[in-house]
């Protein structure tokens, strides 16, 4: 699935299609279907989505690529929730070239299905997302196992190393924990981590190690999600690169 041999376009071709800009009315223009990425912080994402809203047409359709929030904390601001929803990719997005497809409850079944072709145009394996869930399904597997591998070691368990090599000799992996942490960026870990952190704070202690299933109407598939699962406590990640030794 990662060799869309049906492509013909060749990457120097496809880079010279690449624009630039810090302008938001030259990068929105006529846009068909924008991509937010922008830090994992709630009031950033906020305040980019009323900026992309004033400058972008009114058709265009806005995506969240977003590692752990919904799509309904931001519809409002977007200015057009029926036209707005998540498209997540994984990190090396062409190695791991999926593209998570997650609505809410006014999501626009067109456009939903719109945004799984778009996936499937640019060569990446859509997954249909039924109900907001908080980190999708990649996500939702990926945030615990680093979370477990980081307090590993600000526990003083184990060392960085012996974490990562841990995982790659037992499963046969070519990534450890702390080198996918790498892969994805110290600054995105840590806004994901102080995020939920500040969230799990304000949660009854007897609910925070045990994720809830959001409620969800059977009328809508992607229907409005009035909680959020907790997830494991967080602590704070730590840089590390780690090579695995051939075993004596």
């Amino acid at each position: 699935w990662r060799v869309p041999a049906e492509s013909s376009l060749s990457p120097q071709a496809a880079l010279q299609r690449i624009s630039y800009t810090t302008d938001v009315d030259e990068a929105c223009g006529d846009s068909d279907l924008l991509s937010e990425n922008v830090p994992e912080v709630p009031a950033v994402k906020t305040t980019v989505y009323a900026e992309l809203h004033a400058a972008a047409p009114s058709h265009c359709i806005f995506t969240t690529n977003s590692s752990t929030l919904l799509p309904s904390d931001f519809a409002a601001a977007t200015g057009r929730p029926e036209r707005f929803l998540a498209l997540h990719f994984a990190n090396p997005i062409f190695d791991g070239n999926i593209g998570e497809v997650m609505g809410h409850a006014s999501t626009d079944e067109a456009v939903f299905e719109q945004v799984v072709q778009f996936a499937r145009d640019i060569h990446m394996v859509p997954i249909r997302i039924e109900k907001e869930q908080n980190g999708y399904i990649c996500n939702s597997l990926l945030v615990p196992w680093l979370n477990s591998a980081l307090w590993l070691v600000t526990s003083g368990v184990a060392s960085p190393h012996d974490v990562d090599r841990t995982w790659m000799i037992t499963m046969g992996a070519p990534k450890g924990p702390m080198q996918v942490i790498d892969v994805i960026g110290l600054e995105t870990v840590r806004n994901v981590f102080a995020h939920w952190g500040e969230v799990i704070v304000t949660m009854p202690r007897a609910s925070r190690c045990s994720p809830t299933p959001p409620s969800w109407t059977p009328s809508s598939r992607r229907a409005a999600l009035a909680s959020r699962p907790a997830t494991p406590r967080p602590t704070p990640p730590r840089a590390c690169t780690t090579t695995l030794a051939q075993p004596s």
